[in-house]
C-alpha cells in the first residue's frame, strides 16, 4: 500500500510546500549546536575537575567558625558553583541530544533542547538567590539577561523551523 504525498489527512500546521528534506537553516543550527554543546561539555567537565582540585586550597584560605567548619557563605558559594557546572554538563548533553533528534526531523528534539537550555538558567537563578540572599540584584540581573541572549535566540530560531519537524 502506497501513500500519496499530496494527501493531507492530518494537517498539523506544517508547511504545505515542505517535501521532506531538512531545511538549510535547520542544518546550520544543528551543526552550531553540535559544536557549541560539545565545547560546553568539555569546558564544564574541565572546570569541574579544576574546581575539585582547588577544594583543598579553598579550605586552607577560608575562614573557619568555632566548630571548625568552613565559613557558611564560602561553602554555599562553592556548592552552588559545583551545581552550576553539573547543570552546565547536563544542559549541554540535553541540547546535544535535542539537536541530534531535530537533525532526524523529529519535534520532540525541540522540547529536549528547551529543557537543556533551561536547566543551567534555573540553577543560576537559584544560586543567585541563595548566595546573595536578596535575589539577583542589579549586577546579577544584567549578567543573567546577557547570558540569556544566545539560549533564547537559538530557541526562537529552532522554533522558526518547528513546522518542518514531524
Amino acid at each position: 500500500m502506497e501513500f500519496d504525498d499530496d494527501l493531507d489527512l492530518l494537517d498539523n500546521g506544517t508547511d504545505p510546500t515542505y517535501r521532506g528534506t531538512r531545511p538549510s537553516f535547520l542544518t546550520v543550527l544543528c551543526i552550531l549546536t553540535f559544536v557549541g554543546a560539545g565545547l560546553g561539555i568539555i569546558y564544564n567537565l574541565f572546570t569541574l575537575f579544576w574546581v575539585s582540585s582547588t577544594e583543598e586550597f579553598l579550605t586552607s584560605i577560608s575562614d573557619y567558625d568555632d566548630s571548625g567548619e568552613l565559613n557558611n557563605s564560602m561553602t554555599n558559594a562553592y556548592n552552588w558553583m559545583k551545581w552550576g557546572i553539573v547543570a552546565g554538563v547536563i544542559g549541554n548533553l540535553l541540547c546535544l541530544a535535542g539537536a541530534i533528534v531535530m537533525w532526524t526531523m523529529r519535534k520532540i528534539g525541540y522540547y529536549i533542547y528547551i529543557v537543556g537550555q533551561g536547566i543551567p538558567v534555573l540553577i543560576t537563578v537559584l544560586s543567585f538567590g541563595s548566595t546573595f540572599g536578596s535575589g539577583l540584584g542589579a549586577f546579577g540581573f544584567v549578567g543573567l539577561a546577557i547570558s540569556l541572549v544566545f539560549p533564547v535566540g537559538f530557541i526562537v530560531m529552532y522554533g522558526l523551523n518547528y513546522k518542518y519537524l514531524r
